[in-house]
């Protein structure tokens, strides 16, 4: 016998043809959604309301001038180990990266990494890095997004960005584990273009996401847990002239919109592990993976701080009062990502965001006014960027209570 409890009948508020077909737990007013896909909708403009930009603390700036100094080191290393890149050798780069790095920032602004290492902040954008420079160009071209393009361009700026998730307790790592992957993703957004997102891999989705949640949310309790979950991704920004931006929605800010007179119900539900996660089939990809008996919302830290692993394309359960569950969970997404933060990247920017406590998302671009429009005929050429999954470092514990 079951012992989670089951909240009193309280009136509906939707449709009758839309009514669910269990008793007992209040029912939000869902009708904006429209139906049980209808939240799975492509992530539009008129949906972002507040106009958020990062928070002070949110914001990590490079010293003026520190750039030279760890430019002439990482050629120096490279004149040294000619054949080494990120693909085979993330760790070294890793840790070489964070000594460099670190000379980066101020003491104040290292304290930042820090509370993005231990969970005090979901997110955490890098400003005036030194990823590119006259000596240090980037490639011209994409090529075909995945390959045709010598990655030894990009070595300086792997290590940067590599250092930085190290300061923050990552490693960089493969997304899918076969060979044909690769460690990094070429993320391009090309106005003139379909934008599929969601399935040809070629850019970020179109809906507020969370990664690698076909790997489960680990479990605090377990010396080695989470080790093959990601924790970190991160985004470098190639190239952004049309200022195409990102969007950040904290797990945290999440939890808040949940209904009062359910939120205990709801929370106690999300953390039962009789959830299904299964990976994405596409993207080098062949056969995805599947967990199963798995939790989507964890506390973390502290009271006020919440862990979650859930996309709502690859998340799912058979228990009654979990599908009820998960349906005012995405109920709470749409109404939390009408203040999500925006962040746009300029081509010495770094992004990262922590993967079990905020979701991301794109929208397709169009010129909303005049300065928009006026850099989209400036500007032809489609946002790139280059993304990064960060793992937990060998032997370190994730974040958690």
């Amino acid at each position: 016998m079951s012992s989670v409890a089951t909240l009193p009948a309280a009136p509906l508020s939707i449709e009758p043809a839309q009514s669910l077909a269990v008793d007992h737990a209040p029912v939000l007013d869902l009708r904006p959604l429209d139906g049980p896909q209808a939240d799975f909708q492509p992530l539009e403009l008129k949906d972002i309301r507040s106009g958020r930009k990062p928070a002070p603390e949110n914001l990590v700036i490079a010293k003026p001038l520190s750039a030279w100094g760890t430019r002439l080191k990482t050629s120096l290393y490279f004149s040294i180990w000619r054949r080494r890149e990120l693909w085979n050798y993330s760790y070294n780069f890793g840790e070489t990266g964070a000594k460099y790095v670190r000379k980066l920032f101020a003491k104040s602004e290292r304290e930042k990494i820090n509370d993005l290492r231990t969970g005090r902040l979901s997110y955490a954008v890098f400003r005036k890095l030194p990823t590119a420079s006259f000596f240090f160009p980037y490639p011209s071209a994409h090529a075909d997004l995945h390959s045709g393009m010598d990655p030894r361009g990009f070595r300086h700026f792997d290590m940067i960005v590599s250092g930085l998730l190290f300061l923050a307790g990552a490693e960089i790592r493969r997304r899918y584990q076969n060979a044909a992957a690769q460690p990094v993703r070429t993320l391009v957004s090309a106005p003139t273009e379909p934008q599929i997102g969601d399935r040809d891999g070629s850019d970020m989705h179109l809906r507020f996401h969370q990664s690698t949640v076909e790997k489960g949310l680990p479990d605090p309790t377990k010396p080695a847990a989470g080790e093959e979950t990601c924790i970190f991704k991160a985004y470098a920004a190639v190239r952004n002239r049309r200022k195409i931006p990102i969007y950040v929605l904290p797990v945290r800010e999440i939890v808040a919109r949940f209904e009062s007179h359910e939120r205990d119900w709801l929370i106690e539900h999300l953390e039962r592990p009789v959830y299904q996660k299964i990976g994405p089939h596409f993207d080098n990809n062949d056969a995805a993976s599947m967990t199963e008996g798995q939790p989507v919302l964890r506390r973390g830290i502290d009271d006020t701080d919440w862990v979650m692993s859930y996309d709502p394309d690859r998340v799912w359960t058979d228990d009654e009062n979990a599908k009820r569950a998960l349906r005012r969970l995405r109920a709470a997404i749409v109404k939390a990502r009408r203040d999500a933060i925006e962040v746009v990247l300029d081509r010495r920017d770094v992004l990262i965001v922590d993967n079990l406590r905020a979701m991301v998302a794109r929208r397709e671009f169009y010129p909303t006014s005049f300065g928009e429009a006026l850099r989209a005929w400036l500007f032809t050429k489609p946002r790139w960027m280059r993304m990064y999954y960060g793992f937990p470092l060998p032997g370190a514990r994730l974040r958690l209570k």
